[in-house]
């Protein structure tokens, strides 16, 4: 008797099937007391302590959550705890670890069959950027401390696309989320997303921002704020879900981020107990169409208005 031959199809993700928890290396976990230079966990504009090995430490918890990506944010050398004020783009920040400490704790993440992105901003990086202080690219004053690079210099966009390209290549993530798009053009953007691919056909490429460039995820704020509007409180109106009337299921949907104010805080404001309404709208959110996006500590109910109330420990 001759049994059949039975072919098993490797089981690979599609973005509709993901869903990710979206942190601050800096403001999760402490793992590694020996990288804590100058933390103050008592102000909370500093570093916390947080880093890759306090990751690693809670993989556990991803893992009962049921994420299939952690967005760790910007992981470059930084004067903020947020990483957003990026000194180096070759550099990662020693308050977080060491490169080999990063590449570790994505292969240990990946042993939980969870992927990585992280985070490359554009614009809005330090006065103090190694490319600003040998004066390699020119630049725009932005916020206080901090500047934009000249979005028409050639040199600037090929040097960007070098260092995003460069940073893929150096480690196994399956996704990077460029942020700060500043007034870099719909054709640039498409140029550096095509770089990408072109070095990890299989990696994802994400952003923040409301953009028609050809991003594999991006937030849709229309929907997010109409689920914002339906389970804030009590006996809505809920006229505004009809728009997942469109089962568009690559838009990237959530109840808050990390540059805004907690839901949390939206729905104190309307004297409403957080846990039953989370309870509520995290149902919504992982049942309607579109990839569902977890801010840190939402599982906690965390509040907070603005950064850095909005980014506890």
């Amino acid at each position: 008797m001759i049994s059949p031959v039975v072919g098993v199809a490797e089981e690979k993700r599609t973005l509709q099937d993901e869903s990710i928890y979206d942190l601050l290396v800096d403001r999760f976990n402490n793992g590694d007391f020996e990288n804590d230079l100058d933390t103050d966990t008592r102000n909370p504009s500093k570093f916390s302590g947080g880093d890759f090995a306090g990751i690693i430490d809670r993989l556990e918890y991803f893992s009962e959550m049921g994420f299939t990506l952690i967005s760790v944010g910007p992981i470059f050398s930084t004067e903020t705890y947020d990483g957003s004020e990026v000194l180096d783009y070759e550099k990662l920040e020693p308050h977080f670890g060491t490169k080999e400490d990063f590449t570790k704790m994505i292969d240990a993440i990946h042993e939980k069959n969870i992927g990585v992105v992280a985070d490359f901003p554009l614009n809005g990086v330090s006065e103090n950027h190694v490319w600003v202080k040998d004066g390699l690219l020119p630049t725009v004053p932005a916020s206080e401390g901090t500047v934009d690079w000249v979005h028409t210099d050639a040199e600037v966009k090929g040097m960007l696309k070098d260092a995003i390209v460069s940073f893929v290549n150096a480690y196994e993530l399956e996704g990077i989320r460029i942020t700060d798009l500043g007034q870099f053009d719909i054709a640039y953007l498409n140029e550096v997303i095509a770089a990408v691919k072109d070095a990890k056909p299989n990696m994802y490429v994400f952003t923040t921002e409301a953009t028609q460039a050809e991003f594999d995820g991006a937030p849709n704020f229309e929907k997010s704020e109409a689920i914002q509007q339906a389970y804030v409180t009590y006996d809505p109106d809920t006229s505004q879900l009809s728009l997942f009337n469109d089962n568009v299921d690559t838009d990237f949907i959530q109840f808050d981020e990390l540059t805004g104010p907690r839901f949390t805080h939206k729905m104190v404001e309307e004297r409403m107990f957080p846990p039953a309404r989370w309870k509520l709208a995290l149902a919504a959110l992982f049942t309607l169409p579109g990839v569902p996006v977890v801010t840190y500590e939402t599982e906690m109910a965390v509040n907070g208005k603005e950064a850095p109330e909005s980014h506890p420990l």
